[in-house]
């Protein structure tokens, strides 16, 4: 008899459930990719297509570069990809 009670709670875990699945899968799907060039270095952010375009002058900016431990990440040689089109150099 109490059950009609806990249908409705369960439906509400099941909508929380599917929102925070699609939450966590859309954060997966975001992009950085870092240009650098002889004076910019541009840094382009988004899911997909980039929404958030930074421009700093080069002189200003200090990288710190790590390889990253995962090899393979895509493209040719084990290169990355740029918004859909092959990065002009090979991985190692």
């Amino acid at each position: 008899m109490g059950a009609w009670l806990v249908l409705p709670f369960s439906g509400a875990e099941w909508v929380l459930l599917a929102y925070c699945f699609r939450l966590g899968l859309r954060n997966c799907r975001i992009r950085e990719v870092i240009t650098v060039t002889e004076t910019l270095v541009q840094l382009e952010r988004g899911y997909g297509t980039p929404e958030q375009i930074y421009r700093f002058q080069r002189a200003w900016v200090a990288l710190d570069w790590t390889e990253s431990p995962i090899k393979g990440g895509g493209g040719e040689g084990g290169g990355g990809e740029a918004w859909g089109g092959s990065l002009p150099w090979k991985g190692n």
